[in-house]
């Protein structure tokens, strides 16, 4: 801004219009984003993020998260239970329903280097069974689904219960834990 409030009180003055107008172009297209390096092509550096803004050429998809999201809310309803995921507990707890609620599978979360805040499997493990004790359903959401294989080993286990798949869309795996009966 020292530039700019140096080109602004100076732009009159007939010796130093010149550069006074030079900071005004360049405060200019800063303001505007040139040039810029976003978006696929970061080649190309003659390109204005504002232009860009203004042009965008592929249409925003929602978050996989976030249908994930609906999706478990159309499965479960209005039903209270414990949702176990890799997506931020702030997050899920904001979409979900007051009825539902949100922790992560484990220490692999976003605030695993926090001093105030420690969660693991120890504390994802006592979270499921006070949920089983007064009698709430537990489930996990894994998104991708293709990806639930190779984390289902993250998952809490509990002795008489097993992880069984519930009715699954395409976008997301939800699992319930469920009582392990002997067949």
């Amino acid at each position: 801004m020292l530039p700019v409030t140096w080109a602004a009180k100076n732009l009159f003055s007939a010796k130093r219009i010149i550069p006074a107008l030079a900071i005004f172009v360049v405060f200019a297209a800063a303001c505007l984003g040139y040039p810029s390096r976003s978006g696929y092509n970061t080649v190309q550096t003659d390109r204005s993020q504002a232009w860009d803004a203004l042009n965008f050429t592929n249409p925003p998809r929602r978050s996989v998260s976030f249908r994930a999201v609906e999706q478990l809310i159309d499965r479960v309803g209005e039903q209270p239970g414990i949702v176990l995921s890799d997506i931020d507990p702030v997050y899920l707890n904001a979409l979900l329903p007051n009825q539902l609620v949100a922790a992560p599978l484990d220490e692999m979360h976003n605030y695993m280097y926090s001093e105030l805040w420690r969660y693991g499997k120890s504390e994802a493990l006592a979270f499921a069974q006070k949920g089983l004790a007064a009698a709430l359903p537990v489930y996990a959401l894994f998104v991708p689904q293709k990806e639930m294989t190779s984390q289902l080993s993250r998952l809490p286990t509990i002795s008489g219960y097993r992880w069984s798949t519930a009715e699954n869309p395409s976008d997301a795996m939800i699992l319930k834990l469920t009582a392990d009966v002997a067949e």
